[in-house]
């Protein structure tokens, strides 16, 4: 008989309602944490027997005070951020504790009009995600399997941007709360500090650093100082580790 994963996957979805409640208690009813809700209704609706997906769509998140060198300068100090997100995790593999996420882009946008000309919206932002066994061999530039991607097509636009479409640098996994912090960590300290130091919170991160990060470590630490034997998925992690 089949194992059944159901309570896996409904556990993804209790959670987040956890983190909804320990996100509340730690920083208030947040217009934000909502999104978090409605990610763990869709997984109890649609998730199959083996995969759940988490989906969050334009989130909008604070930004604390004005980033330094801030341009162009008739921007007029009014960022906003959105945070979306599409993961999908197979439940089998969250089991055996290796490496689940199936599909993953956590992307970030940041945006603002321009004071003298308010049609004109500068954007920059970044994502994590997955390179799929596809995208590995359609393109000839290297992905690293799980990598950071700074101002990409997709993200920018603008008449007065000027970006390239590298590098694209490994980066750890991340679910929606351990992405959460790294955004944080970058544009909220006082969030990010306040998460931290929450027990609840920060131990729904600890189990996600486990089943997430852990098995990509394991995989990253045979490049290239391990002498244990090498498989294509450890390699593609990291190809420029490859020594």
């Amino acid at each position: 008989m089949a194992k059944n994963y159901k309570h896996i996957i409904q556990g993804q979805a209790s959670r987040l309602d956890k983190a909804v409640n320990y996100l509340r208690n730690a920083l208030g009813d947040a217009p934000w944490i909502r999104f978090l809700s409605d990610a763990a209704d869709d997984i109890r609706t649609r998730s199959n027997g083996v995969e759940w997906t988490v989906e969050v769509t334009d989130m909008d998140l604070p930004i604390t005070g004005v980033p330094m060198h801030l341009k162009p300068r008739s921007l007029a100090n009014k960022l906003k951020m959105f945070v979306s997100v599409k993961m999908t995790c197979n439940a089998q593999l969250w089991d055996k504790n290796e490496d689940c996420i199936t599909d993953l882009c956590f992307k970030v946008s940041i945006q603002e009009n321009d004071n003298q000309d308010p049609d004109n919206v500068y954007q920059t932002g970044f994502h994590i995600d997955k390179t799929t066994e596809n995208e590995l061999l359609k393109h000839d530039e290297m992905h690293p399997l799980y990598h950071l991607h700074f101002l990409n097509e997709s993200i920018i636009g603008g008449k007065e941007t000027l970006s390239m479409d590298i590098p694209r640098l490994a980066h750890h996994p991340v679910d929606l709360f351990l992405g959460l912090m790294v955004v944080f960590a970058n544009y909220d300290k006082n969030t990010f500090d306040t998460l931290k130091d929450d027990p609840n919170f920060a131990g729904l991160c600890k189990e996600s650093a486990d089943h997430f990060i852990e098995p990509y470590i394991r995989s990253l630490c045979k490049l290239p100082w391990g002498d244990s034997a090498k498989t294509k998925y450890d390699k593609d992690l990291c190809p420029y580790l490859v020594l």
